[in-house]
């Protein structure tokens, strides 16, 4: 509030009596410039040690045009109090200095008076502050308040309590104000800081923050100047009261005080925060930047009305804007939701040139699955810039879509296996299979397909082609699988082998193995060369493949094996017609015939009934194997009743108990250790030598008696008991003999 002194003037002859404001004199022209401010306190230096708590720096000053004051505060390393560095955001008329560092810094303020778009300012003196940090505490100053009251009447008073306290402090000041007048009033002068005025009778408090820069020798002086008048009180209001609501980048707007008043005092307007909205003395408001202010509108008392003041606050909301100008691009699936933006991010909705910028945030996919048109949303974008605190961005940029598409991959790490001719195309896949180019994460996997030769003949680097592979798992659906595994070589060969490694081994079974027959001993120790042998009994494929015929009683394939016949053992042929095979075999592998072969009864076609037979065993071809070879490739190294242990199982041979009287395709029991399939059961195998008692002694690639009238006979078949699958069980056979549970296995030397 302003103070009004009663004014006599003397015109034509009377005498008038005007209550007008000090500073605001109805008579006064407006001023062509601002005054420069008066300095009435200046900034005070002091000595702190590090980290202690400073004073605040005060200045006090006054303009005697009405004009508005502003501060900006400054440092240097000079004692001057000019080009200094300015400080950012102190703009207050106190600052508060740092001691968090040692040294002397300068500090001084300068005062503007801005008046009808006019300015002067004036420098303060430099306060020289020092902080030391060798452990001096500099002890802070205790000061008195002491209050002064002009114009009181009975019943105004001032008191302060407490009396004492040290900067920063602070005391209330209890008023009391008569009322004696139409118009009550009491001000408080003599500090830096404004005292809020009390405009009407009646009790309250005020309070004071002891600022060492409003002290004399320790004393603080705080002036309470009453005044009571009888002027009438005549009230004003706005248009639009209370709290007027406005988004930054609305158009300037008009809400000026109602006419109706009494008095013909002026109505001026003011702004509480001038960076915030500006107020024209027509009561226009023009809005700058987002905040609050107070809009105050002043009537001056004339020769019957006191002064009537009114106000409303102004809050200049945020203006809300969008992000605009963003896409995504499109991306082959990588196991995450990341993406790539394009475009250029727009912030929509600004005001004229303002200087706002986007601080990108994140985008993603929703899910990082393969699929088309798919959202990307946005989170955590935000602005920047010199005006960015004049908007709020009313939400994340909308989404966008864009698409993942599924990864190409390989199917690697597959080969296929060499196999004996069985008269088909089909191919047994060996390697462990491999998925190139998926996410190790993932969980994918392969679902096996087919791999068969380009036909079914026998042949070496013979090309295996794989199909029907494909993927599988829950994250099979972000793959595609970009062909079928590349094609693999592979043999077909006539016989499939394993070489057996020399060795000494136990031949025949001691007296207490279950089962035992008489002529399965004595044991004797038997060293044999190393020679090859078939994987497998020779199957009616490929005996019908170098024979030409197939004399097998069993030609249908088992259900629920292989679904041909060509894997079954071939069986009931006869001791002649195995060994004529051998040399008709090597004479397709391109091998020396290990058997000649005269006095064949019948002379052509089959059975073979009888004939005479020498062997060649330095000839590379095939041929039966002896007795101790067998016996030494079945063991395997075991020198138990079977090379599965002393018992045989359903799942380890094919005898009575499970083969449902009929052969197997071959293979489909586990293999030995040595890798041979089926030396327990199936079919029974003819070997080279006549059938004869054993010798005691120890022998060396034995090849049996050398002469007799039945060839011997190992494995058991589909026919027999448990017991004659044992690896020593033996029996002979004559060499024209044929049934459906005798074929035979080839070695080669």
């Amino acid at each position: 509030m302003k103070m009004y002194r009663n004014v006599l003037f003397a015109v034509a002859g009377m005498t008038l009596l005007f209550a007008v404001a000090c500073n605001d004199s109805p008579f006064s022209a407006e001023k062509e410039s601002a005054a420069i401010p008066v300095i009435t306190g200046q900034p005070q230096g002091a000595v702190y040690n590090v980290g202690a708590l400073a004073a605040a720096l005060t200045v006090a000053a006054s303009v005697s045009d009405g004009g508005t004051l502003s501060y900006q505060w400054y440092s240097n390393t000079d004692n001057s109090n000019k080009n200094g560095m300015i400080l950012s955001d102190e703009i207050d008329a106190r600052y508060t200095p740092s001691t968090t560092n040692e040294g002397t810094v300068y500090y001084y303020v300068v005062v503007t008076n801005t008046l009808n778009g006019k300015t002067a300012s004036v420098n303060s003196a430099a306060a020289k502050i020092t902080v030391t940090g060798n452990g001096i505490v500099i002890p802070e100053t205790e000061y008195t308040v002491v209050i002064t009251t002009s114009g009181n009447v009975d019943g105004d008073t001032v008191t302060v309590s407490p009396t004492t306290g040290k900067a920063g402090e602070t005391v209330t000041l209890r008023y009391a104000v008569a009322n004696t007048a139409n118009y009550n009033l009491l001000e408080f002068g003599g500090v830096t800081a404004a005292i809020a005025s009390v405009d009407s009778a009646g009790n309250g408090t005020r309070t004071y923050a002891i600022n060492a820069a409003d002290a004399s020798s320790d004393v603080i002086t705080i002036t309470a100047i009453f005044t009571h008048t009888d002027l009438e009180l005549d009230p004003i209001v706005f248009t639009e009261t209370g709290h007027i609501n406005k988004t930054y980048g609305d158009a300037a707007f008009n809400n000026t005080v109602i006419t109706g008043y009494s008095g013909s005092g002026a109505i001026t307007y003011s702004s509480s925060d001038t960076t915030v909205a500006t107020v024209t003395s027509s009561g226009q408001v023009t809005i700058l930047k987002a905040g609050s202010a107070i809009i105050t509108a002043e009537k001056a008392a004339d020769l019957t009305y006191a002064p009537a003041q009114t106000d409303y606050t102004l809050t200049v909301n945020r203006k809300p804007v969008t992000i605009t100008g963003l896409s995504a691009s499109n991306k082959v699936y990588d196991g995450t939701t990341t993406v790539m933006l394009n475009g250029t991010a727009v912030v929509s909705g600004l005001v004229g040139a303002d200087v706002v910028t986007v601080v990108a945030g994140t985008a993603a996919f929703v899910n990082k699955t393969v699929a088309n048109n798919k959202a990307v949303t946005f989170s955590g974008y935000s602005l920047t810039g010199a005006d960015a605190g004049n908007y709020s961005l009313s939400a994340q940029p909308a989404s966008v879509t864009a698409n993942i598409t599924a990864k190409s991959v390989t199917i690697t790490g597959l080969s296929a296996a060499n196999k004996q001719y069985d008269g088909t195309t089909t191919a047994t896949v060996t390697g462990t299979t491999i998925i190139s180019g998926k996410i190790s994460t993932d969980t994918v996997t392969v679902s096996t397909g087919t791999a068969v030769f380009a036909n079914a003949t026998v042949g070496n680097n013979k090309t295996v082609t794989f199909s029907g592979y494909s993927l599988s798992g829950a994250d099979a659906s972000n793959y595609t699988l970009s062909a079928q595994p590349a094609n693999v070589t592979a043999n077909i060969e006539y016989v499939s082998m394993v070489q057996i490694s020399a060795g000494t081994f136990t031949m025949g079974s001691p007296d207490t193995e279950s089962g035992r027959n008489s002529n399965e001993g004595p044991q004797h120790s038997v060293t044999l060369s190393a020679f090859y042998m078939g994987t497998y009994q020779v199957t009616q494929a490929l005996y019908q493949l170098v024979m030409g015929t197939n004399p097998s009683n069993f030609t249908t394939a088992v259900a629920g094996e292989s679904g041909t016949p060509d894997r079954l053992p071939v069986e009931n042929i006869t001791w002649y017609d195995a060994v004529e095979f051998c040399n008709k075999l090597s004479a397709l592998d391109g091998r020396m015939a290990v058997y000649t072969i005269t006095g064949r009864t019948p002379a052509s076609g089959y059975p073979i009934t009888s004939a005479t037979v020498t062997m060649d065993s330095s000839k590379n071809g095939y041929r039966l194997p002896t007795e101790a070879e067998w016996e030494y490739a079945c063991r395997a190294g075991t020198t138990t009743a079977y090379n599965t242990g002393e018992t045989i199982s359903d799942n380890t041979g094919w005898y009575t108990s499970n083969s449902g009287s009929k052969t197997h395709q071959v293979g489909l029991k586990p293999a030995n250790a040595w890798g041979l399939y089926d030396m327990h059961g199936n079919v029974m195998e003819w070997c080279w030598d006549w059938n004869g008692t054993y010798a005691s002694g120890a022998q060396t690639n034995p090849t049996g008696a050398s002469s007799g009238s039945s060839r011997v006979r190992r494995c058991g078949g589909w026919g027999h008991d448990g017991q004659d699958l044992r690896s020593a069980f033996r029996l002979g056979g004559l060499p024209s003999l044929r049934y459906g549970v005798l074929g035979f296995r080839l070695v080669r030397s």
